[in-house]
C-alpha cells in the first residue's frame, strides 16, 4: 500500500502537481459550489463529489488566469 502511495506522490510531483489538505465548511462549501454551478444540488452531501467539484473549480481559475 505504502509503495503505491509513494509512486502516486513522485508521478504527481513529476507532473508538477501537489495535493493540498483544506479545512472548510463543508455545507457552506457544497452551497459555494453549487451556487457556481460546479456542483449538482444533489450531490451536495456527498464529500467526494465536492472535492471533485472544487479540484474543477481550481483548476478552472488557473488555467483562466494562466
Amino acid at each position: 500500500m505504502s509503495a503505491d502511495r509513494q509512486r502516486r506522490h513522485r508521478a504527481r510531483r513529476r507532473a508538477g502537481l501537489a495535493v493540498f489538505r483544506i479545512e472548510a465548511p463543508q455545507f457552506d462549501l457544497a452551497d459555494a459550489l453549487t451556487t457556481a454551478g460546479w456542483l449538482k444540488a444533489w450531490d451536495a452531501d456527498k464529500p467526494a463529489e465536492i472535492e471533485k467539484a472544487l479540484n474543477r473549480a481550481i483548476r478552472h481559475l488557473i488555467e483562466r488566469d494562466a
